[in-house]
């Protein structure tokens, strides 16, 4: 009841918007502050009329409400400080109120929202208002709605499909036939808001009333915490059959007519009754009694009226709702209820949240039935139902169910905002999503719902509940009580308290305590509930106590303390922290570690300049460029300029040699082979002038660009600085690429060898580079593909399959785009050479989409089509077969890879002869001829055997059966020379079987 005093003078429209112009928060809380406006409303209007009649003034009033968030602090000067609310939540407010008409409340859209169904409102279009861009819809406040609880709204709204309670139902039907045997039975059901509780309840108690057996039903609303007996109220006026609109006569005829009916006995009670509901005989008042006397008094009432029932021998089922908004009088009552029952033919059902302590319990006829958030199967069905199942929501409804965690209510209101915002078009379990979503957003009964929850926690359990949000979802027991000021025994009462109302649970005990939020959307709403300024306050202190619990683990929280001090405002202690991040994961997670770099970038841009932060910010560009080669997707040009200007302007060559490296691995990457060789030259000889030797062999261990280029003796050359930094320290050069210089050395001197038909040496390489596959999987995984490149040469089929499988099983392991492509290419060279086509077939053409989708792969398209070109013979599709070795040899030539080029060319002879027979044997010619000379050019050797092979063909297509012959031989001690007797024992049998 909210009472309104003072002169005429005091009832001002400010005064009334300082009560209910305010901005309203919550549902539940926008609910009250409705109610209370009519109230006022109705008051206001009575004071009117009485003033116009009994002193001739007239006076006026009016009320606006809005919701939304608010600012709430001290305003004043030293002498005086007062609370009020600020914002321009607030600020609307005050403008609707100057809106409205006077005597009438107007609404905002926003709080309209939360009241729907529960009042009656007028719509009374858009308005423009001050320091608004667009319109906002204005509503008047008129009377209460029909519906009281959420429950009865979206009744009206239309009930989705009630899934995946089939075992609770099961338990509700059980404990009815139990009562009807006359063992009175309580049921209470509980769980957090949205699982359902309501909804049970309503199908079970429908099922009832389908059966002919009566059910009384009463609700705990919000508002009505603070208004004594309102439950029990109206469960007694239901008994009875009073409506609201009944006279206090009528009334009191009604309810004595049922009592002498049930028992004549019970007349004596009648006073007491007549007062409790409002509807007193003036000529038999109650006699006079204290309020515990007369609670008792209607305590025994109560239990007199079900005895006098019971005798009737019908079996009655009650329900009241909500009971954790339950006021202090209707609670005792309910446990009279619940004593009631017992050894009865009744059947009361309860539902609460659990932070409704239950007093009884422990009482033998009680059962609780826990609900759970609904399984990942059910959830489906239920989003079926709402959403359908076109293409387009399939990855929708994963993000919907992974967000909402099995709640139904907050699944139908993610859809219902989702809808309200033209996201999902088309009609409930139809719908079609039309737009691109970065990041789900809690609508707004959501939000408010979980809102007031946290509000109604004591004021150190909410402090402790926000600390933890800022945490994060989850958090350790040792990191709270660094952060929070509670004392211990205040903080393990509040940590009880999160618990046992389901906010937070223990996830592990030991080696410390462990908690989680119970579900992502109440960390949320709890984190965005404080102040930023409160929140920069906690995010700091946690950064550094973080900081303090790390001990040996600073790189693995690097990127979280970055994330705190960022959030704690401090610029360059987070840019720190993400450049530690950044560096850590740059080989496990490169698209991680380029939005790092980008963070530190943004970051340093408001910070003053220095030497550190300059250094900082040369180092970001690295970084960015050292980890697009993997994954492509940076610009990476104005990255190398921005990083250059820096490193030439401070007079840091260490940093410049370093930056032109990485920068021509990036531009390699994309495809440029001629321009990676051009900046490693570059990156090579201002190390030189820097005169730092271990940078130079760093720098020289990637030799990549020289392999593919075609620049073998170079490579080899190179390589052997690397090699001589020995294998004693791995940390040497891993500031350059992330790896061990010694270990990329000896990968990329392997691959050389390869080419050069050096392949006993190239293993012994490959396996050096391959001594370290934990520690540093990416010189693995590289010297594991090449393997599968010499055994191909060797002829070693199951060598082959055995370095493919270990390739892509620790491919699939990296956040490496171009390592995957790798894996996927020289899979299907394996299978190539077990003359498995569809599986070769299926492997390349995975390499080709990923690496055409991310625009990374150092060229190895040209590899990929060249190797499908190998599965169009092995099918004798040579048409096929020559369209794709003339698509690679053109990628080939595009990109510069030499490698790649004699690979196609060779493939392509083969093609273009088979194809074509004898009269394209000058075509095929001429193709070896140009392998011959690129073989002679960049010292590929291990294709020597190959030129000699396609020759004989040639020549035993031309009929020139001494010439093919010579040529097989040749070919045949070519791949002895190289140390491949796979190839050579497959010739030396098809010359045998010749002779035959």
């Amino acid at each position: 009841m909210h009472r309104f005093e003072g002169t005429v003078n005091q009832y001002t429209g400010d005064s009334i918007m300082a009560l209910f112009g305010a901005p309203i928060a919550h549902e539940d809380h926008a609910q009250r502050a409705c109610y209370a406006a009519l109230e006022a409303r109705d008051h206001l209007r009575a004071f009117a009329d009485d003033l116009r009649v009994t002193r001739g003034l007239n006076f006026s009033f009016r009320m606006g409400l809005n919701s939304g968030d608010v600012v709430v602090g001290k305003i004043g000067d030293d002498l005086r400080m007062d609370y009020t609310a600020q914002g321009a939540t607030v600020g609307i407010a005050q403008r609707i109120e100057q809106l409205a008409a006077p005597g009438h409340v107007f609404l905002s859209g926003a709080t309209e929202h939360l009241v729907a169904g529960y009042f009656q409102v007028r719509a009374m279009g858009k308005t423009s208002l001050q320091g608004l861009a667009d319109a906002m819809p204005l509503f008047e406040l008129q009377s209460t709605g029909t519906s009281r609880t959420r429950m009865e709204v979206a009744i009206t709204r239309g009930l989705s499909q009630f899934v995946s309670r089939t075992a609770e139902m099961q338990a509700l039907e059980a404990a009815l036939t139990r009562a009807e045997s006359v063992h009175g039975q309580v049921i209470g059901i509980v769980g957090e808001p949205g699982l359902g509780k309501s909804r049970l309840c309503f199908e079970f108690v429908e099922r009832c009333r389908r059966q002919g057996l009566p059910v009384f039903e009463a609700h705990c609303p919000a508002h009505g915490k603070n208004i004594p007996y309102l439950p029990i109220l109206e469960l007694f006026r239901q008994y009875f059959g009073i409506a609201a609109q009944d006279h206090a006569q009528a009334s009191r005829q009604r309810i004595a007519g049922a009592l002498v009916l049930l028992d004549p006995a019970l007349q004596d009670t009648l006073p007491v009754l007549f007062e409790f509901m409002g509807v007193s005989d003036p000529k038999r008042p109650p006699p006079p009694m204290d309020a515990g006397a007369k609670q008792r008094q209607l305590h025994e009432m109560l239990h007199r009226i079900t005895r006098a029932h019971d005798a009737l021998g019908q079996l009655t089922i009650t329900l009241i709702n909500d009971l954790h908004w339950v006021d202090a009088g209707s609670d005792a009552f309910v446990e009279q209820l619940v004593n009631a029952s017992a050894g009865r033919r009744r059947l009361l059902v309860l539902n609460f949240r659990p932070e409704y302590v239950a007093t009884f319990a422990n009482k033998p006829h009680y059962q609780q039935l826990s609900l759970a958030p609904l399984g990942d199967a059910a959830l489906r069905e239920l989003l079926a139902d709402l959403v359908g199942r076109d293409d387009s929501v399939t990855e929708l409804i994963g993000r919907i169910i992974e967000w909402t965690t099995g709640n139904p209510f907050y699944t139908e209101e993610l859809v219902n905002a989702l809808v309200e915002a033209g996201d999902l078009v088309g009609r409930p379990g139809h719908y079609r999503l039309v737009t691109a979503l970065q990041r789900l957003q809690v609508p707004t009964n959501v939000r408010d719902v979980l809102a007031a929850r946290i509000d109604r926690l004591p004021e150190a359990a909410k402090r402790l509940l926000q600390c933890a949000a800022v945490i994060g979802k989850e958090f350790t027991g040792p990191l709270l009580a660094a952060v929070t000021d509670l004392v211990p025994s205040e903080r393990v009462a509040a940590l009880e308290r999160l618990k046992a109302g389901d906010f937070i649970y223990e996830r592990a005990l030991y080696p410390v305590f462990e908690y989680a939020f119970k579900h992502p959307l109440t960390h949320e709403v709890a984190y965005q509930s404080q102040l930023q300024s409160r929140r920069a306050v906690v995010h700091a202190a946690v950064a550094r106590a973080l900081e303090a619990q790390a001990g040996e683990k600073l790189d693995e929280r690097a990127a979280l303390l970055a994330h705190h001090y960022e959030e704690a405002g401090e610029a360059l202690e987070a840019a720190r922290w993400h450049h530690r991040a950044a560096r850590w994961t740059e080989e496990t997670d490169p698209s991680g570690s380029i939005r790092r770099c980008h963070r530190v970038r943004a970051l340093l841009a408001g910070v003053v300049e220095s030497a550190e932060t300059i250094a900082l910010r040369i180092e970001a560009c690295r970084g960015i460029l050292s980890a697009a080669w993997r994954v492509g997707g940076a610009d990476v040009d104005l990255v190398f300029a921005e990083g250059r200007a820096l490193a030439e302007r401070s007079g840091d060559l260490r940093s410049v040699a370093i930056l032109l490296n990485v920068y021509g691995n990036a531009k390699g990457s994309a495809g440029d082979l001629r321009a990676y060789h051009e900046h490693s030259v570059q990156a090579l000889r201002v190390a030189e002038r820097a005169g730092d030797p271990v940078l130079s062999a760093a720098l020289a261990s990637d030799a990549h660009a020289f392999c593919f280029t075609g620049r073998l003796d170079d490579a080899l050359r190179l390589t052997a600085q690397a090699i001589a930094l020995g294998p004693e320290d791995l940390s040497v050069g891993r500031d350059v690429f992330g790896v061990s210089a010694y270990l990329l050395g000896s990968m990329f001197r392997g691959m050389a060898l390869v080419e050069m038909g050096r392949l006993e040496e190239a293993a012994s390489a490959l396996d050096r580079a391959s001594s370290h596959p934990d520690e540093q999987p990416t010189p693995f995984i590289w010297a594991q593909a090449w393997h599968v490149v010499r055994a191909y040469r060797c002829r070693d089929v199951s060598g082959a399959l055995t370095h493919a499988r270990r390739t892509v099983e620790r491919a699939e392991g990296v956040g490496d785009t171009v390592t995957k492509v790798l894996a996927q290419v020289v899979l299907g060279i394996a299978l190539v050479a077990n003359e498995e086509w569809d599986a070769a077939e299926e492997a390349e053409r995975r390499a080709l989409a990923t690496a055409r989708k991310s625009g990374v792969g150092f060229g190895v398209t040209a590899w990929a089509v060249c190797f499908l070109a190998e599965v169009m013979l092995g099918r004798n599709d040579h048409r096929a077969a020559l369209e794709m070795a003339d698509e690679a040899l053109a990628e080939a030539r595009q990109s510069g890879g030499r490698l790649f080029e004699m690979d196609a060319l060779l493939t392509r002879a083969r093609a273009v002869l088979r194809s074509a027979g004898p009269s394209a044997a000058a075509e095929a010619e001429r193709t070896l001829v140009a392998v011959r000379a690129l073989i002679d050019e960049t010292g590929a050797r291990c294709r020597d055997p190959v030129v000699d092979e396609i020759a004989a063909e040639i020549a035993a297509a031309l009929g020139d059966e001494v010439s093919g012959e010579q040529q097989l031989r040749r070919a045949e001690n070519g791949y002895g020379e190289i140390g491949a007797p796979g190839h050579a024992q497959r010739l030396a049998a098809q010359r045998q079987a010749r002779c035959v």
